[in-house]
Formats: structure tokens, C-alpha cells, sequence
């Protein structure tokens, strides 16, 4: 997260722009050096501050001090307040600019804001990908994980939908505390409370000893509510009830223990169906939507495919040559186990490969009896509703009929209000699914 380091020896107005800086630190997790002694103390090659609060008023000690440092923390964003001049030799290592009072705490906040989003991908270097569908991915996350509110992250199985909670734990304010995975589809529903929540001694028969759930481990931290969407309708409102009062019981126990963290959950279910059906409950859905992320398939972004190759090859250290018609053909392919069979896939190319070589004619017949499989004819590009058709895949077809009527509606609309009436339903159901389906107004 960004680093403020502030600098003021002996100015009269220390202890109100401290003041300022640790407010609007806060709002983006910064971390702050309140004086260049305590950088000097904690210095280390990833505590290089991003930005630099000084004045160069008090005897040039603002600028003595970026004289110094210049070879340790070069690039910094440097805030000079109130300045006369005579900086001009340190344009060259950091990008400087001249503050007013009245300006002090718009500009911070905007030179912050930068750090953020850039450290921001310092934290999303797992989701590898420089495709526009991860480039816009990466901004949801930098948008969202800073304001610890609840996040809901949809996307196919294999698609990263964990490495995304995780980035947004990372860059959150949740940051210092644990990160709990409760995988909800492998919990068998008799034992769903006990999990989450934990219970005491003697709480049911067999109890001998008290346990901690996931919430309990959790803390302070980002519990990953991981296949929300299984969630049995008999849980939901517990579970409501600790998203609303941020609170959670044990088994057995009336005592209600505080929870301090984030929640972040994750389905490939169409929640929003599941509430029309009956399956998933309104209000909790309302609840845990706050945010949405979708995490593209990989067939949305085929140009990773490339990178994503190569960094699977060295994190396994292998060394091949491939044949380039070998990338070509993985672009022709659907992957329908999206990044998580594309590394399976990778895996298995050293066996694959003879005397350091991979080429096509070595992974063809594996990709085509997948092609097969799926019945999808090479370089055949079918839209969604094809494919959905293609594949008797009918919740597909609804949700992409459904993204077609919404879309329709907002462009032929002044607004929303419109918009909404036009498809009969409020305004509320309305940005919702904008939401759910990733529409801007």
C-alpha cells in the first residue's frame, strides 16, 4: 500500500498537516513516517515512500533531506509546501510540485490516490494478464478493496475467482490479518453452522472439546466465503445476521462475539436466478452484493494466453522452445476449465516436448479430442447464445438474454427511472443487474 514519509523539522504548522496526512492516509491504507529519523530506522528496498511531504522554509532542511536520500528513494512524489525555489537540480529525481495550504489536502489526496492504484499492481501480480478484460479486473479491485465493504466475485470454475479475493485482501485495510478460505461447496450441510461460527463445549452430543470457525479465525483479517451460492436455505439468515451486525454466535452459546473483518465471497452461480427461483434469499443477496467483480473466462482473454504460458513454465523452471503454431492453436481452443486447465494443460508440456521442443503436432491430438468434446469446431466463433445453445447450457442462454434486454433498455433511455420502467421492474432490481452483468448508464 502507498508510503507517506513527511518531513516538517521545526515548522509552526507540523501537528495540523500531521493531521491532515494521517486522515487522508486512512483512506487509502497508507502507511506513514511521521519524520525522515523513523524512514532511517525502517528503511528497507520496499519501504521506498511513494510520496514526500516537506517545505523547504526552515533553513532548507526539506530539501538538505531530498539532497540526501536522493539515491535511495528516487522517483518519490514530492509535496513542497509553501516553496520559494531553488529545487531545481531535483527535478531530475523526483517528480516535485509546488503546494499551497489551501491546496495541501486536494493534492495529497491525489498523489496518494496514484500510489494506491500502482501498488494496487504490485498486489495483483498473480492474476497474470495484460488483456483490456484484466486491465479493467485489476481497476475493480483497486476501486473496491480499500473501502472494506462486502465483495461478491462471479466467474466460471478456473477462472482465479480465490487469487482475486486474495489481491483485494492484500490491498485492503484487512491486509495485516489472516486470510480464512472457507470452501462452502465442501462442508456437508449438517455441519455448515459449526464451520462458519465454530461452538462451545457440549454444544451438541460428541462436543467434548470447543472449536473455532472460520469467522473466529478470520479476525481482523478477510474471511473468503468461497461457493456462496451452496449455502443451505437454513443457514442464510445466520448468516445475514452476522453480515448486518457484524457479530457471530457459537453453537450452543447466547454470547455474541464481534467480527473486525472483511467478507468476500465468490460463486459461478447466478445468485440473482437463484433469488427469482426461490433458492437464495433476497436481503442477503442485497447484502453481499455491496460490490461485484466478474473475473473473465478465459476465452474473453485469449491474448494472456501467451503470458500465461510462459509464467507457468517458470514457475515450474522449464526451459522449452515452442513452436509458435503451438500458441496458436491454444488460441483456438475454449478451455472451458478457463486458467485452471491451461496450467494442467502446461503441466504435462515437458512430456509433451522432445529434446527441449514442443510443437504442434505433439499437443494436437490432445486439443482436438477436447475440441470434440465440447463440440467446438476449430477457429468456429460462436456467440454466446450459440455456444449456450450449442452446449444445452440454459441458465447461460437466460443470463445472455437477459444481459441483451437490459442493455437495449439503457441505451434507447434518458435514465435509469426509464429504463427500469420500461423493463417493469424498479430502480433498485435495475442497478443490480447492471451490476450482475457488468452495464455501465
Amino acid at each position: 500500500m502507498p508510503r507517506l514519509l513527511v518531513h516538517l523539522p521545526g515548522t509552526i504548522s507540523f501537528i495540523e498537516t500531521m493531521d491532515t496526512c494521517d486522515i487522508v492516509a486512512r483512506k487509502f491504507g497508507a502507511y506513514v513516517f511521521p519524520s525522515s529519523d523513523q524512514y532511517i530506522a525502517s528503511q528497507q528496498k520496499d519501504l521506498i515512500p511513494d510520496v514526500i511531504v516537506t517545505t523547504d522554509r526552515e533553513r532548507f532542511e526539506g530539501t538538505k533531506m531530498l539532497r540526501d536520500f536522493r539515491d535511495s528513494i528516487s522517483g518519490s512524489h514530492v509535496l513542497l509546501l509553501n516553496s520559494d525555489g531553488g529545487y531545481e537540480d531535483l527535478r531530475e529525481t523526483y517528480k516535485i510540485e509546488i503546494v499551497s495550504d489551501s491546496q495541501f489536502t486536494e493534492v495529497l489526496e491525489s498523489a496518494l490516490r496514484d500510489s494506491y492504484r500502482r501498488s494496487v499492481q504490485r498486489v495483483c501480480n498473480d492474476l497474470v494478464g495484460d488483456s483490456p478484460a484484466m486491465h479493467d479486473l485489476k481497476s475493480q479491485i483497486g476501486m473496491y478493496a480499500g473501502t472494506g465493504k462486502p465483495v461478491m466475485i462471479y466467474g466460471e470454475h478456473g477462472s482465479g475467482k480465490e487469487l482475486v479475493a486474495i489481491a483485494i485482501h492484500n490491498a485492503s485495510l484487512h491486509r495485516n490479518g489472516p486470510f480464512v478460505d472457507a470452501h462452502l461447496g465442501g462442508i456437508s450441510e449438517s455441519l455448515y453452522e459449526s464451520e462458519l461460527f465454530g461452538y462451545i463445549k457440549g454444544a451438541f452430543t460428541g462436543a467434548s472439546d470447543g472449536s473455532v470457525g472460520y469467522f473466529e479465525r478470520a479476525a481482523d483479517g478477510t474471511l473468503f466465503l468461497d461457493e456462496v451460492g451452496t449455502l443451505p436455505a437454513r443457514c442464510q439468515p445466520k448468516l445475514l445476521r452476522s453480515l448486518e451486525s457484524r457479530t457471530f454466535k457459537k453453537v450452543g452459546s447466547s454470547v455474541a462475539e464481534n467480527f473486525n473483518g472483511r467478507f468476500v465471497a465468490a460463486t459461478n452461480a447466478d445468485l440473482a436466478k437463484m433469488v427469482d427461483d426461490g433458492e437464495f434469499r433476497a436481503d442477503l443477496f442485497y447484502r453481499m452484493t455491496t460490490h461485484v467483480i466478474h473475473v473473465p473466462s478465459l476465452r474473453e482473454r485469449k491474448e494472456d494466453i501467451p503470458l500465461l504460458v510462459n509464467h507457468f513454465l517458470k514457475l515450474d523452471g522449464v526451459d522449452l522452445n515452442i513452436d509458435p503454431d503451438v500458441i496458436d492453436m491454444l488460441g483456438e481452443y475454449d478451455f472451458p476449465g478457463n486458467v485452471r486447465e491451461l496450467r494442467n494443460l502446461v503441466d504435462n508440456f515437458p512430456l509433451y516436448a522432445s529434446d527441449g521442443i514442443l510443437s504442434v503436432d505433439m499437443i494436437s491430438g490432445y486439443l482436438r479430442s477436447k475440441m470434440a468434446e465440447r463440440r467446438v469446431q476449430t477457429k468456429l466463433d460462436l456467440d454466446p447464445l450459440q455456444e449456450a445453445i450449442s452446449t444445452l447450457d440454459l441458465r447461460s442462454a437466460t443470463v445472455w438474454a437477459e444481459k441483451q434486454v437490459v442493455e437495449a433498455a439503457l441505451k434507447g433511455s434518458d435514465n435509469l427511472k426509464v429504463a427500469a420502467e420500461q423493463l417493469g421492474i424498479d430502480r433498485k432490481t435495475l442497478r443490480k443487474k447492471m451490476q450482475i452483468h457488468g452495464l455501465e448508464f
